[in-house]
Protein backbone atom coordinates (compact mmCIF):
# COMPACT_ATOMS: atom_id res chain seq x y z
CA UNK A 1 0.00 0.00 0.00
CA UNK A 2 2.89 2.33 1.04
CA UNK A 3 4.50 2.16 -2.19
CA UNK A 4 1.47 2.20 -4.44
CA UNK A 5 0.85 5.34 -2.83
CA UNK A 6 3.88 7.18 -3.25
CA UNK A 7 3.92 6.13 -6.88
CA UNK A 8 1.00 8.38 -6.11
CA UNK A 9 3.13 11.21 -5.19
CA UNK A 10 1.96 10.60 -1.44
CA UNK A 11 4.55 10.54 1.52
CA UNK A 12 4.16 7.20 3.84
CA UNK A 13 6.46 7.30 6.96
CA UNK A 14 5.31 4.33 9.44
CA UNK A 15 4.98 4.43 13.53
CA UNK A 16 3.73 1.95 15.90
CA UNK A 17 0.53 2.30 17.50
CA UNK A 18 0.80 4.81 20.26
CA UNK A 19 -0.42 3.45 24.01
CA UNK A 20 -1.49 5.22 26.79
CA UNK A 21 -3.49 8.38 27.53
CA UNK A 22 -3.51 10.81 24.46
CA UNK A 23 -1.13 8.89 22.65
CA UNK A 24 -2.07 10.42 19.47
CA UNK A 25 -1.12 14.04 20.33
CA UNK A 26 1.86 13.06 21.97
CA UNK A 27 3.27 11.56 18.88
CA UNK A 28 6.89 12.70 18.10
CA UNK A 29 7.01 15.63 16.32
CA UNK A 30 7.97 13.91 13.04
CA UNK A 31 5.05 12.57 13.17
CA UNK A 32 2.69 15.28 13.70
CA UNK A 33 3.90 16.58 11.02
CA UNK A 34 2.11 14.58 8.68
CA UNK A 35 -1.08 16.05 7.89
CA UNK A 36 -3.04 12.45 7.89
CA UNK A 37 -2.99 10.17 10.26
CA UNK A 38 -4.02 6.34 9.07
CA UNK A 39 -4.95 4.25 11.68
CA UNK A 40 -5.13 0.35 11.21
CA UNK A 41 -4.68 -2.00 13.67
CA UNK A 42 -6.09 -0.16 17.14
CA UNK A 43 -5.26 -2.37 19.94
CA UNK A 44 -2.39 -0.85 21.41
CA UNK A 45 -4.90 3.02 20.62
CA UNK A 46 -7.91 1.81 22.81
CA UNK A 47 -6.05 -0.54 25.00
CA UNK A 48 -6.31 1.59 28.10
CA UNK A 49 -10.04 2.20 28.09
CA UNK A 50 -10.95 -1.36 27.87
CA UNK A 51 -9.35 -3.08 29.94
CA UNK A 52 -10.34 -1.10 33.55
CA UNK A 53 -12.70 -3.05 35.64
CA UNK A 54 -14.58 0.17 37.08
CA UNK A 55 -17.15 1.31 34.88
CA UNK A 56 -16.72 4.89 35.82
CA UNK A 57 -13.03 4.77 34.84
CA UNK A 58 -13.50 2.76 32.04
CA UNK A 59 -16.15 5.74 30.96
CA UNK A 60 -13.67 8.64 32.23
CA UNK A 61 -10.82 6.98 29.63
CA UNK A 62 -13.26 6.37 26.72
CA UNK A 63 -13.97 10.77 27.20
CA UNK A 64 -9.89 10.97 26.91
CA UNK A 65 -9.93 8.53 24.01
CA UNK A 66 -12.27 10.82 22.36
CA UNK A 67 -10.76 14.00 23.15
CA UNK A 68 -7.42 12.44 22.01
CA UNK A 69 -8.96 12.40 18.00
CA UNK A 70 -10.48 15.44 18.14
CA UNK A 71 -8.09 17.32 19.36
CA UNK A 72 -5.53 15.74 17.08
CA UNK A 73 -8.30 17.25 14.12
CA UNK A 74 -8.67 20.48 15.61
CA UNK A 75 -4.46 20.29 14.97
CA UNK A 76 -5.28 20.13 11.42
CA UNK A 77 -5.09 16.47 10.85
CA UNK A 78 -7.32 14.31 8.95
CA UNK A 79 -7.51 10.97 11.16
CA UNK A 80 -8.57 8.26 8.59
CA UNK A 81 -8.91 4.60 10.50
CA UNK A 82 -9.20 1.60 8.37
CA UNK A 83 -11.62 -1.19 10.22
CA UNK A 84 -10.31 -4.61 9.81
CA UNK A 85 -12.23 -6.23 12.15
CA UNK A 86 -15.18 -5.40 14.82
CA UNK A 87 -12.71 -6.42 17.63
CA UNK A 88 -9.45 -8.18 18.36
CA UNK A 89 -9.43 -11.65 17.59
CA UNK A 90 -9.14 -12.37 21.32
CA UNK A 91 -11.18 -10.62 22.83
CA UNK A 92 -11.28 -10.72 26.54
CA UNK A 93 -14.09 -7.91 27.15
CA UNK A 94 -16.47 -7.31 23.81
CA UNK A 95 -18.68 -4.98 25.13
CA UNK A 96 -16.20 -2.61 26.14
CA UNK A 97 -14.12 -3.30 23.31
CA UNK A 98 -17.22 -2.15 21.25
CA UNK A 99 -17.48 0.75 23.23
CA UNK A 100 -13.71 2.14 22.22
CA UNK A 101 -14.14 1.48 18.80
CA UNK A 102 -17.53 3.38 18.49
CA UNK A 103 -15.61 6.31 19.92
CA UNK A 104 -12.92 5.94 17.39
CA UNK A 105 -16.00 5.85 14.78
CA UNK A 106 -17.47 8.97 15.82
CA UNK A 107 -14.52 11.09 16.32
CA UNK A 108 -12.38 10.26 13.49
CA UNK A 109 -12.39 12.28 10.05
CA UNK A 110 -13.11 9.23 8.01
CA UNK A 111 -13.24 5.67 8.10
CA UNK A 112 -12.41 2.38 5.23
CA UNK A 113 -13.59 -0.56 5.05
CA UNK A 114 -12.76 -3.67 3.05
CA UNK A 115 -16.21 -4.76 1.44
CA UNK A 116 -19.76 -3.47 1.40
CA UNK A 117 -21.23 -6.17 3.99
CA UNK A 118 -18.50 -5.46 6.16
CA UNK A 119 -19.93 -2.04 6.24
CA UNK A 120 -23.35 -2.90 7.11
CA UNK A 121 -21.98 -5.55 9.62
CA UNK A 122 -20.02 -2.56 11.51
CA UNK A 123 -22.80 -0.20 11.50
CA UNK A 124 -25.36 -2.62 12.60
CA UNK A 125 -23.06 -3.50 16.17
CA UNK A 126 -22.20 -0.23 16.43
CA UNK A 127 -25.64 0.42 16.11
CA UNK A 128 -24.67 4.14 13.79
CA UNK A 129 -24.75 5.28 10.04
CA UNK A 130 -21.60 6.37 8.94
CA UNK A 131 -22.72 8.04 5.63
CA UNK A 132 -20.16 9.52 4.11
CA UNK A 133 -17.60 9.09 6.66
CA UNK A 134 -17.00 5.59 5.38
CA UNK A 135 -15.85 4.32 2.08
CA UNK A 136 -15.50 0.74 0.75
CA UNK A 137 -11.93 0.00 -0.59
CA UNK A 138 -10.92 -3.38 -1.23
CA UNK A 139 -7.93 -5.27 0.32
CA UNK A 140 -5.19 -5.15 -2.57
CA UNK A 141 -3.43 -8.98 -3.61
CA UNK A 142 -0.26 -10.30 -2.98
CA UNK A 143 1.41 -9.78 -6.68
CA UNK A 144 5.46 -9.38 -6.54
CA UNK A 145 5.56 -10.46 -2.50
CA UNK A 146 6.77 -13.81 -3.01
CA UNK A 147 8.49 -15.05 -5.58
CA UNK A 148 8.78 -18.67 -6.82
CA UNK A 149 11.97 -20.98 -6.54
CA UNK A 150 12.37 -24.13 -8.03
CA UNK A 151 15.02 -25.47 -5.64
CA UNK A 152 12.33 -24.63 -2.46
CA UNK A 153 9.80 -25.87 -4.07
CA UNK A 154 11.45 -29.68 -4.65
CA UNK A 155 12.66 -29.57 -1.35
CA UNK A 156 9.04 -29.04 -0.12
CA UNK A 157 7.66 -31.59 -2.22
CA UNK A 158 10.44 -33.79 -1.06
CA UNK A 159 9.89 -33.25 2.65
CA UNK A 160 6.09 -33.52 2.59
CA UNK A 161 6.07 -36.50 0.24
CA UNK A 162 3.33 -35.20 -2.25
CA UNK A 163 3.76 -36.30 -5.60
CA UNK A 164 0.52 -35.12 -7.20
CA UNK A 165 -1.64 -37.38 -7.69
CA UNK A 166 -3.62 -36.80 -4.46
CA UNK A 167 -5.79 -33.81 -3.52
CA UNK A 168 -3.61 -31.02 -1.16
CA UNK A 169 -5.18 -28.84 1.51
CA UNK A 170 -3.52 -26.23 3.27
CA UNK A 171 -3.52 -24.48 6.11
CA UNK A 172 -1.10 -21.40 5.92
CA UNK A 173 -0.47 -18.52 8.48
CA UNK A 174 0.06 -18.12 12.01
CA UNK A 175 -1.80 -20.61 13.93
CA UNK A 176 -4.01 -18.95 16.40
CA UNK A 177 -6.69 -21.03 18.51
CA UNK A 178 -9.40 -18.94 17.82
CA UNK A 179 -8.52 -19.93 13.82
CA UNK A 180 -9.87 -23.60 14.71
CA UNK A 181 -7.30 -25.63 13.44
CA UNK A 182 -7.44 -28.65 16.11
CA UNK A 183 -11.78 -28.52 14.88
CA UNK A 184 -9.97 -28.61 11.25
CA UNK A 185 -8.09 -31.34 11.90
CA UNK A 186 -10.57 -33.68 14.04
CA UNK A 187 -12.90 -32.75 11.15
CA UNK A 188 -10.15 -33.85 8.53
CA UNK A 189 -9.50 -36.97 10.08
CA UNK A 190 -13.32 -37.90 10.53
CA UNK A 191 -12.92 -38.02 6.53
CA UNK A 192 -12.08 -41.38 5.02
CA UNK A 193 -10.63 -40.23 1.78
CA UNK A 194 -7.72 -41.78 1.36
CA UNK A 195 -6.84 -39.20 -2.21
CA UNK A 196 -6.74 -36.36 0.44
CA UNK A 197 -3.59 -34.58 2.27
CA UNK A 198 -3.73 -31.77 4.71
CA UNK A 199 -0.27 -29.43 5.66
CA UNK A 200 -0.54 -27.06 8.57
CA UNK A 201 2.17 -24.79 8.02
CA UNK A 202 2.70 -21.32 10.62
CA UNK A 203 3.77 -21.18 13.80
CA UNK A 204 1.53 -21.66 16.71
CA UNK A 205 1.45 -18.41 19.46
CA UNK A 206 1.06 -20.92 22.62
CA UNK A 207 3.38 -24.46 23.76
CA UNK A 208 0.02 -26.25 24.51
CA UNK A 209 -1.87 -24.94 21.38
CA UNK A 210 1.10 -26.28 19.51
CA UNK A 211 0.93 -29.33 21.87
CA UNK A 212 -2.37 -29.92 20.98
CA UNK A 213 -2.17 -29.64 16.96
CA UNK A 214 0.86 -32.04 17.44
CA UNK A 215 -1.39 -34.66 19.05
CA UNK A 216 -4.15 -33.90 17.45
CA UNK A 217 -2.27 -34.73 14.19
CA UNK A 218 0.15 -37.80 15.06
CA UNK A 219 -2.40 -40.38 13.96
CA UNK A 220 -3.55 -39.76 10.80
CA UNK A 221 -0.44 -40.14 8.36
CA UNK A 222 -2.05 -38.07 5.93
CA UNK A 223 -1.31 -34.99 7.51
CA UNK A 224 1.70 -33.03 7.68
CA UNK A 225 2.83 -30.76 10.26
CA UNK A 226 5.10 -27.74 9.95
CA UNK A 227 4.63 -25.60 13.15
CA UNK A 228 7.25 -23.03 12.19
CA UNK A 229 7.20 -19.47 10.86
CA UNK A 230 7.58 -19.73 7.20
CA UNK A 231 9.59 -17.55 5.78
CA UNK A 232 8.70 -15.30 2.57
CA UNK A 233 10.75 -17.44 -0.03
CA UNK A 234 9.23 -20.42 0.80
CA UNK A 235 5.43 -18.96 0.88
CA UNK A 236 4.94 -19.64 -2.83
CA UNK A 237 6.04 -23.37 -2.95
CA UNK A 238 3.21 -23.89 -0.07
CA UNK A 239 0.69 -22.57 -2.20
CA UNK A 240 2.12 -24.02 -5.75
CA UNK A 241 1.97 -27.76 -3.91
CA UNK A 242 -2.07 -27.08 -2.72
CA UNK A 243 -5.33 -27.39 -4.68
CA UNK A 244 -7.16 -25.78 -2.13
CA UNK A 245 -6.38 -23.46 0.57
CA UNK A 246 -8.60 -23.83 4.01
CA UNK A 247 -9.18 -21.37 6.19
CA UNK A 248 -11.91 -22.41 8.73
CA UNK A 249 -12.42 -19.56 10.78
CA UNK A 250 -11.70 -16.19 10.93
CA UNK A 251 -13.21 -13.65 13.21
CA UNK A 252 -13.01 -10.26 11.20
CA UNK A 253 -13.92 -8.21 8.43
CA UNK A 254 -11.36 -9.28 5.86
CA UNK A 255 -9.28 -12.04 5.52
CA UNK A 256 -5.18 -11.45 4.17
CA UNK A 257 -5.14 -15.43 4.38
CA UNK A 258 -8.05 -15.41 1.50
CA UNK A 259 -6.52 -12.39 -0.63
CA UNK A 260 -2.87 -14.73 -0.41
CA UNK A 261 -4.73 -18.02 -1.99
CA UNK A 262 -6.94 -15.66 -4.80
CA UNK A 263 -3.49 -14.30 -5.48
CA UNK A 264 -1.73 -17.46 -6.15
CA UNK A 265 -4.64 -18.69 -7.93
CA UNK A 266 -5.86 -21.06 -5.24
CA UNK A 267 -9.51 -22.62 -4.53
CA UNK A 268 -10.78 -22.10 -0.92
CA UNK A 269 -12.31 -23.58 1.52
CA UNK A 270 -14.47 -21.39 4.00
CA UNK A 271 -17.05 -20.79 6.15
CA UNK A 272 -20.58 -19.67 5.31
CA UNK A 273 -19.71 -16.38 7.53
CA UNK A 274 -16.21 -15.60 5.25
CA UNK A 275 -18.75 -14.40 2.53
CA UNK A 276 -18.63 -10.97 4.66
CA UNK A 277 -15.61 -10.21 2.51
CA UNK A 278 -17.45 -9.53 -0.91
CA UNK A 279 -14.13 -11.35 -1.89
CA UNK A 280 -14.83 -14.80 -3.08
CA UNK A 281 -17.63 -16.62 -4.69
CA UNK A 282 -18.87 -19.52 -5.29
CA UNK A 283 -16.98 -20.10 -8.85
CA UNK A 284 -13.84 -19.58 -6.51
CA UNK A 285 -14.57 -21.41 -3.67
CA UNK A 286 -16.23 -24.25 -1.63
CA UNK A 287 -18.18 -23.28 1.57
CA UNK A 288 -19.20 -24.92 5.07
CA UNK A 289 -21.54 -24.36 7.63
CA UNK A 290 -20.03 -25.84 10.80
CA UNK A 291 -17.24 -28.80 10.93
CA UNK A 292 -19.70 -31.52 10.04
CA UNK A 293 -20.51 -29.93 6.70
CA UNK A 294 -16.97 -29.62 6.28
CA UNK A 295 -16.39 -33.71 6.40
CA UNK A 296 -18.89 -34.02 3.35
CA UNK A 297 -17.38 -31.50 1.34
CA UNK A 298 -13.35 -33.03 2.05
CA UNK A 299 -15.49 -36.15 1.17
CA UNK A 300 -16.63 -35.12 -2.28
CA UNK A 301 -13.39 -32.85 -3.43
CA UNK A 302 -12.09 -33.12 -7.43
CA UNK A 303 -8.71 -31.87 -8.33
CA UNK A 304 -9.88 -30.95 -11.60
CA UNK A 305 -12.81 -28.98 -9.94
CA UNK A 306 -10.81 -27.45 -7.34
CA UNK A 307 -8.12 -26.26 -10.59
CA UNK A 308 -11.28 -24.43 -12.33
CA UNK A 309 -11.59 -23.02 -9.54
CA UNK A 310 -8.20 -21.93 -8.70
CA UNK A 311 -7.79 -20.15 -12.15
CA UNK A 312 -10.93 -18.19 -11.20
CA UNK A 313 -10.06 -17.28 -7.92
CA UNK A 314 -6.67 -15.33 -10.07
CA UNK A 315 -9.15 -13.61 -12.09
CA UNK A 316 -10.83 -12.18 -8.91
CA UNK A 317 -7.17 -11.50 -7.64
CA UNK A 318 -6.49 -9.39 -11.18
CA UNK A 319 -9.41 -6.50 -9.93
CA UNK A 320 -7.49 -6.00 -6.58
CA UNK A 321 -4.56 -4.26 -8.00
CA UNK A 322 -2.72 -2.20 -5.72
CA UNK A 323 -2.41 0.92 -8.12
CA UNK A 324 -6.71 1.33 -8.37
CA UNK A 325 -6.78 1.57 -4.52
CA UNK A 326 -3.59 4.07 -4.44
CA UNK A 327 -6.04 6.23 -6.25
CA UNK A 328 -9.01 5.26 -3.87
CA UNK A 329 -7.06 6.24 -0.62
CA UNK A 330 -5.63 9.44 -2.43
CA UNK A 331 -9.58 10.60 -3.07
CA UNK A 332 -10.06 10.18 0.68
CA UNK A 333 -6.81 12.09 1.82
CA UNK A 334 -7.89 14.75 -0.61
Amino acid sequence: MAQALADEGVEVDFHEMPRGFFALNRLPATVLAKRIIHLHWINDLIGHAVWPQRSLLRWIKLVCLGLDIVLLRLRGHLVVWTVHNLVSHESQNVQAELSARRMVARTCSRMVLHSESARRTVEGRFGMRFGSKAVVIRHGNYDGCYASDAASLAALQARLGHDGSCINLLFFGAVRRYKGVIQLIQAFSSTDNPSIRLTIAGNPNEADLREAIVAAGKADPRISLVLEFIPDQAVSSYFALADVVIIPFERTLTSGSAVLALTMGKATLLPQEARIFDLVDDRSSLFFADMADLQGVLSKLDKQDLSRRGAHARVLADALAWSGIAKALKRVYA
